[in-house]
């Protein structure tokens, strides 16, 4: 390779030549004038012995120059700083050039965007696009040696977050971070004057219990990342208006955002169980029926916050009678919706004396005379008397003492009654 024409970017000079040996083994050449040894064996140091030599060697000062941008660019971090100019310094390079000609050293996996910065950092920080051998190529696109690139600008376009991933140059990267740590900045002070407007018209101050529960709200981290959510406009004020009213709606607005169903869900919620609403607004709330006394439609019930959610009781539950006196505060207000009822699932336990048939009149009462589907039906039976369960899908509470009573009516049947430990 011919390192003389065009040099490495530390200013390293040399011929470099492979050929096959004696016996077939491979032998590197290296050519170069006592000055290039020199330096090549003892870096830049050397090369100002032969300072007089009026060479025209501007590699130094390129390379100079390089140094002092990157240390009056460098990030907050030194030990980042350190490890990029280590990686810049180490590693492998390639050349690319401009449409007119010039050529510029890049390391290898530079990508269009680096090439960019490589030729000005104003011109890397507007850039829009990038034409490689004539094509549009990603910014991202990685250059290869003898690239043409052409850099495209434009005066509206601004370095995003996401053009972090697509450079390797420690120049570009410095460039590009320091500009969105202005932006992140300004932001946050567009956000604080504005929530403190905001707050003003509602009545209110911004001081640290305001903004504590602004950020348990809108489940933020610390202030300074609520200032700039609103200063960048990621939160609007139709949300600041929700926080302000959900702050002014008391226990069950809280309940609202707590336990409001999922956008995904909300479909199914209302289809299993969606007929139960809370609270005097009537809100709609994830939730769940108890499967310690499985309410149906028609039951009074009353809503219980668990850890896991809201769980729906009966009034009358034995499990929660106790729980009602001491946890009060956990107790919500539940009721049945009015509108379309899909069916709930209920178990009847019924015994008597075994006859003939009887099996047939309890199907075909439940079947054919009350329309209603049978989900399972259980029966036991010895020395003339039997015992079993059936569970059915009912419409409300009414429709089950109904079905109820006409099995009582059934010959055999002597004992009918509602079981609430489990659902078949």
């Amino acid at each position: 390779r011919d390192w003389i024409t065009s040099p490495k970017a530390n200013g390293y000079e040399s011929l470099h030549i492979t050929v096959m040996g004696p016996e077939g083994h491979w032998i590197e050449v290296q050519i170069r004038s006592k000055r290039m040894d020199e330096e090549a064996e003892r870096g830049y140091a050397a090369h100002w012995r032969y300072k007089e030599d009026n060479s025209g060697n501007t590699a130094l000062e390129e390379w100079v120059g390089k140094i002092r941008e990157a240390i009056e660019n460098q990030s907050s971090s030194a030990v980042e700083f350190v490890d990029q100019f280590k990686l810049q310094l180490f590693s492998e390079e390639i050349f690319a050039f401009t449409p007119q000609g010039k050529m510029l050293t890049l390391p290898k996996h530079a990508t269009a965007l680096d090439f960019a910065f490589e030729i000005h950092t104003d011109i890397g920080m507007s850039t829009l696009g990038a034409k490689v051998n004539g094509k549009l190529v990603p910014l991202s696109y990685e250059i290869q040696s003898g690239d043409q690139v052409q850099v495209l600008t434009s005066d509206n376009q601004h370095p995003r977050a996401d053009w972090m991933n697509w450079v390797v140059t420690p120049k570009a990267k410095s460039s590009i971070r320091g500009f969105l740590r202005e932006e992140t900045r300004l932001a946050q002070e567009r956000g604080k004057r504005k929530l403190t407007r905001m707050m003003l018209k509602a009545k209110s101050e911004l001081n640290q219990s305001t903004t504590q529960k602004m950020l348990n709200f809108f489940s933020l981290k610390n202030p300074k990342e609520l200032h700039e959510q609103f200063g960048s406009g990621r939160l609007s004020v139709e949300q600041f208006r929700a926080f302000v009213q959900e702050e002014s709606g008391g226990f069950y607005q809280n309940l609202r955002r707590r336990f409001k169903p999922k956008p995904s869900s909300l479909k199914a919620l209302k289809e299993i169980t969606g007929r139960i609403v809370f609270g005097p607004d009537q809100v709609n709330l994830e939730h769940r029926l108890a499967s310690c006394c499985h309410p149906i439609h028609g039951d009074a019930i009353f809503g219980f916050i668990e850890q896991d959610g809201i769980h729906v009781h009966r009034t009358d539950c034995l499990h929660t009678i106790n729980l009602q006196g001491r946890f009060a505060e956990k107790v919500v207000l539940a009721q049945w919706a009015s509108g379309e009822n899909r069916g709930f699932n209920a178990v009847l336990r019924f015994s008597g004396m075994d006859s003939p048939g009887l099996i047939l009149q309890v199907t075909s009462l439940i079947s054919t005379e009350m329309s209603m589907d049978i989900r399972a039906l259980h029966i036991d039976g010895a020395e003339g008397v039997f015992s079993g369960t059936i569970s059915v899908q009912v419409l409300d509470r009414s429709q089950l003492t109904d079905l109820a009573q006409k099995l009582k009516a059934i010959k055999g049947i002597d004992r009918v009654e509602r079981e609430f430990t489990k659902i078949v």
